[in-house]
């Protein structure tokens, strides 16, 4: 039999004869139970209604189902989770300003201005350029800077965001302002742009512009204040950059005064600045009496105006102090000055193009030390300098391992154009383990009084003397050098105006003389000397100046030693060698001009020399030894004047008054001559026959 299906009221669609209820719904069918079917027979029934019971009817769905609910669970478990873990590793936030409400607030409860900071403010101290802010210190952000440093606590940091900004702010607490991203200029015009009057301020990536006249800074720090700046610019158009009477910490920053002085520290102020710049000013630094400067990877440029009146550095008084370290002094027209008992230590520096033309008004001299300052120059190199480092008047300079190259100006004989200057009574200058190379005039000199001591240093390729001793017109000076070199230069040592010099274990090669004296009073002591290859001689004395050397060779030199200058009785010398030895000399080993004297004691020649003596007239050449007997004529072939314009010796044979020991007059054989009869002496009778002949009338 086909029934018909059925829908219903659920939507479920059903064989109403199969189900007599809805299966999702349990509904029993309306129409079955209307209007029922005739009762079939028995055996019908058993047939349709036994094999297939009735189900029981099914209970009703809820409105979600029980996945859905399941689901929603684990998904709210798996969120609080995630929240745990996320408050368990992250630190703890920092206070809000103000608690905020944990409910939907009303329009009454919310506030018209945002809460003022009320955190702990960090300890006073001075704030290190590079320290992070406190946390607790509180962050203000303002364009109102002058009411925002005002409202700040003690240890805030105040952040300023971009954009100029007036001068005239008043530091009196301990906070610190930071230039954000960007640029940030404070100006002012006629009036400081920043006041100091605190210890524990501190400035960061913030510009200075100062415009006026006269003393205006444009920043000023106070008596017991101190300012920390780092990655600030300060520019002035006045007379000062910055006046600090209190302490200053800079890191990388700049200053600059074009009209007066970048960085002035007062008495008993002091500065540490580390990878700063000091340029395009009158001064870069002043340090009044008292005051104090460490300087660590510092630049200093082109500072000393354009007529070279002011200074890189200038220290006024004792106790005040430069140190500087690993720094940089380039173009600069003037240089560094220590007065009345101040002191500098300079290490690990280079000194480049400094310098100036001498001109009136110039501030000449690189480092100059006056009037018992004192100073240490380590480490440094010095490079194309117009001028170099001099101790004046009772100051004390140290240089070791320095470095010159090419310093001084062609021409120039003032004291402070030569790299190494000793200038006046009581000064001394101590070189040790140094190189000086192609000075333009000479490499060193000591003058009026001044002493220069010179240890284990060379000296090479000057284009006049290397050390020069002493200044025709200024004075004597006095040098003691021990095992140093001078090669290659015009003349090894030279010494004048009744100087000193006490030279040892020293080399004295390829130069065109390699020590040269003259002047009366003046003298040099020798020992353990080597004179090699000088083009003109080794030793040449004149104008009544005296040595005595002792120990030395003089091989391969145009002339070994010379004393005088042939044909000028005005410049004659002497000398007195002990135990040296000769060899290889091209014109003579030992040469003495009119009125000179040479003493040999215990001399030898190796008898590479073309002539062991040159002698004028009236000089002595004196030794403990007869030499090696020459031709007359030799004693002639060479003289103190260039050869290819010599004239011939005045005479060959010694001077009549010259003692026993001197050189005796050659005797090689000479070429056979006839020799002339003697006429006899005239007697009584031969007499009276010429007068006879001559008297008329007989």
């Amino acid at each position: 039999m086909t029934t018909k299906r059925i829908r219903c009221s659920c939507g479920r669609v059903y064989d109403p004869v199969k189900r007599p209820a809805c299966p999702d719904c349990g509904t029993v069918n309306a129409v079955l139970a209307a209007s029922p079917e005739p009762e079939p027979e028995a055996e019908n029934i058993a047939r349709v209604v036994d094999p297939v019971p009735s189900p029981p009817a099914p209970r009703p769905r809820p409105p979600i189902s029980p996945r859905t609910i399941a689901i929603g669970a684990g998904a709210l478990l798996l969120l609080v989770l995630v929240i745990a873990l996320n408050r368990c590793g992250s630190p703890k936030p920092e206070p809000a300003p103000a608690p905020a409400p944990t409910a939907t607030p009303s329009a009454s409860s919310i506030p018209s201005a945002p809460p003022s900071a009320t955190a702990t403010p960090a300890a006073t101290a001075l704030v290190e350029p590079s320290a992070t802010p406190p946390a607790n210190s509180g962050i203000l952000e303002s364009f109102d800077l002058a009411a925002a440093i005002a409202a700040a606590a003690p240890g805030a940091t105040i952040k300023v965001p971009p954009g100029s900004y007036p001068g005239g702010l008043i530091i009196n607490k301990a906070v610190r302002l930071v230039g954000t991203m960007g640029q940030v200029f404070i100006q002012s015009e006629g009036r400081e742009c920043l006041s100091v009057r605190a210890p524990g301020v501190a400035v960061q990536n913030v510009q200075f512009i100062c415009n006026g006249i006269g003393q205006l800074a444009a920043i000023s720090i106070a008596a017991g204040a101190d300012l920390s700046l780092e990655a600030c610019k300060v520019q002035s158009n006045t007379v000062l950059g910055v006046n600090a009477t209190g302490a200053i910490r800079a890191l990388g920053s700049s200053f600059t005064a074009v009209n007066g002085t970048a960085l002035r520290l007062n008495s008993g102020s002091r500065s540490n600045l580390t990878q700063c710049s000091l340029g395009e000013s009158l001064f870069g630094l002043w340090l009044a009496k008292g005051a104090s400067a460490e300087l660590h990877s510092c630049a200093f440029d082109r500072n000393g105006g354009g007529e070279g009146k002011g200074a890189i550095a200038s220290l006024t008084a004792a106790p005040a102090s430069l140190t500087a370290e690993d720094c940089h002094f380039t173009g600069n027209t003037a240089g560094i000055r220590a007065l009345d008992g101040s002191a500098i230590t300079i290490s690990g520096s280079s000194f480049k193009d400094n310098g100036i033309t001498p001109q009136e008004g110039a501030q000449l001299g690189l480092v100059v030390l006056f009037n018992g300052a004192k100073g240490s120059i380590a480490n440094c190199t010095f490079d194309s300098n117009k001028q170099g480092v001099t101790a004046v008047n009772g100051s004390k300079l140290q240089l070791d391992k320095c470095q010159f190259t090419g310093g001084g100006i062609r021409g120039n004989e003032i004291v402070f154009c030569q790299p190494i200057g000793v200038d006046g009574k009581g000064a001394v200058v101590t070189v040790r383990n140094s190189v000086l190379t192609d000075s333009a005039q000479y490499a060193a000199n000591a003058l009026d009084g001044g002493t220069i001591v010179v240890e284990d240093t060379e000296f090479s390729g000057t284009h006049g003397p290397a050390l020069v001793v002493g200044y025709r017109g200024e004075g004597p000076g006095h040098a003691e050098v021990r095992r140093c070199r001078f090669l290659h230069n015009l003349t090894g040592v030279g010494l004048v105006a009744g100087s000193s010099g006490t030279i040892e274990d020293s080399e004295l090669r390829e130069n065109q003389d390699g020590i040269i004296a003259l002047d009366p009073k003046t003298n040099v002591r020798g020992t353990k000397l080597k004179f090699t290859g000088n083009t003109d001689s080794g030793l040449f004395l004149r104008q009544n100046a005296t040595a005595v050397v002792r120990d030395s060779d003089f091989m391969n030199n145009a002339r070994g030693a010379i004393a005088g200058v042939r044909a000028k009785s005005a410049e004659r010398a002497s000398f007195t060698l002990q135990n040296c030895r000769f060899g290889g000399s091209r014109y003579f080993a030992v040469g003495a001009c009119t009125l000179s004297r040479a003493i040999l004691t215990d001399c030898t020649f190796d008898g590479t020399d073309k002539q062991k003596f040159f002698r004028e007239r009236g000089s002595i050449i004196q030794t403990n030894e007869l030499p090696s007997p020459t031709p007359p004529e030799a004693e002639t072939e060479a003289s103190p004047a260039s050869e290819e314009s010599a004239e011939p010796s005045v005479s060959p044979l010694p001077d009549s008054s010259a003692s026993p020991t001197a050189t005796p007059p050659t005797s090689t054989p000479r070429p056979h001559r006839k020799p002339t009869p003697r006429p006899h002496p005239p007697t009584p009778e031969d007499i009276r026959r010429a007068l006879r002949k001559l008297l008329p009338g007989n």
